[in-house]
Parts: C-alpha cells; structure tokens; sequence
C-alpha cells in the first residue's frame, strides 16, 4: 500500500519549501488544530501557516495486476490576506496585517502549490526501485467553510503504482476437520459450529 509513502514524500517536500510551513495527513476537521508532528513537536509553535492538508482517499486494486489508483486531494490553507514569507510563528504574531488581495493571495498559494507538484509529479520514492505516475491533476479555490479567515488552494489527480507486498503462503493442510479445504467451503455455515482448533466461540450458557 503506497497511500503513507505518498503521505511521508509530501510531508518531506513541504518541510523543504519555505513556502509550506506544515503538513498532515488528516480530516477537514483538523485545519485549524496545531497537529503535535515532526514539524510542531508538543504544539511549541502553533499557528504554522501555510499548511498543506492531505486528505482521507479513495480507490480501486488490481490484486492480479499488483497495481492500485487512489485519487489524491491536497489543500494548501493560509490566513487570508498574511503570508508565511511576510510574518512566521503564531497567530498571536500575524495580527491583523494583511499585504495581500484574496486574488494576489490565490495566486501566491497556487505557486507554491505548484511547486511542490512539479517535484512531486516525478513519481519518485526515492528507493531506486518503486515509482508511482500522477494524472488528471485539477486545480481550484476557496475559502474555508468554519473560518471565513482561511483561504487555500486545494487540487484532486490520481495516483497509481505497483502494490509491492510479501507473498502469504495459506496453509490449508493445518485446518481442522471441521474446516477441510474445499469440502467445507460447500457445507454448512462454519460460524455455526464450535472448532475446538480455529477459536470458535463458546455457545451461551443454558438457563
């Protein structure tokens, strides 16, 4: 599964670029929490902004192919109007300072945005081995519904890869009688007997 290999890439891209100041891997419901991670250990800072929002996924496996597709969605969050460049460290320190237009600020988080995509699009774990392609990449933006102060540039793509993971040999020689490979498969229902082997449950006691 390649979704945390994803994660960690972008989490080390966004700690590189000056222009994202903090990155999670997590729910709409977090944008405004100081998440305690590798950028804010024990929420010291707080307030780290820009900040780069890789949300929950979705998508399809191939198991024959070992191949996977999961459509990826990043948001790039700031304080309408404040840039990390202009003013760093808590909200206690921005203020009220506003030096940007919601335009000329759209415009400066889609840059960044950008720029970590065009590293990001390379496909590239860094293992030497593994690779992943990015496509149908769509951009758009917007203000947060729960604080009208949040603007961010958010984008969907899709991601596919190859599904590397170790091959499990099954057993099916160990089973218990109650459980003989294919017969039982046609028999009764299994959770309905008690295998002494398999952890069945115990039946309730009688009163």
């Amino acid at each position: 599964m390649n979704v945390l290999r994803i994660a960690n890439l972008l989490n080390i891209l966004c700690y590189l670029f000056d222009g994202v100041q903090q990155f999670h891997y997590g729910f709409l419901e977090d944008v405004g929490v100081d998440q305690d991670n590798n950028y804010d250990t024990d929420r010291e800072k707080g307030g780290m902004w820009p900040k780069m929002m890789m949300l929950p996924t979705e998508g399809t496996w191939d198991v024959k192919a070992s191949k996977e597709t999961f459509n990826l969605e990043l948001r790039l969050y700031d304080v309408f109007g404040v840039s990390g460049e202009v003013v760093s460290g808590g909200n206690d320190e921005r203020g009220d300072l506003r030096t940007f237009t919601k335009a000329t600020h759209w415009e400066l988080l889609c840059l960044y945005m950008y720029t970590i995509l065009k590293e990001f699009s390379k496909g590239d774990f860094g293992d030497g081995v593994q690779t992943f392609s990015v496509q149908n990449i769509e951009w758009f933006q917007d203000m947060d519904v729960a604080n009208n102060t949040l603007i961010y540039v958010g984008v969907t793509m899709t991601i596919s890869s190859i599904v590397v993971c170790e091959n499990t040999d099954f057993d099916f020689g160990s089973l218990p009688d109650e459980m003989v490979y294919p017969v039982a498969v046609g028999g009764d229902d299994l959770e309905e007997a008690r295998i002494d082997a398999g952890g069945g449950e115990e039946p309730p006691p009688e009163f």
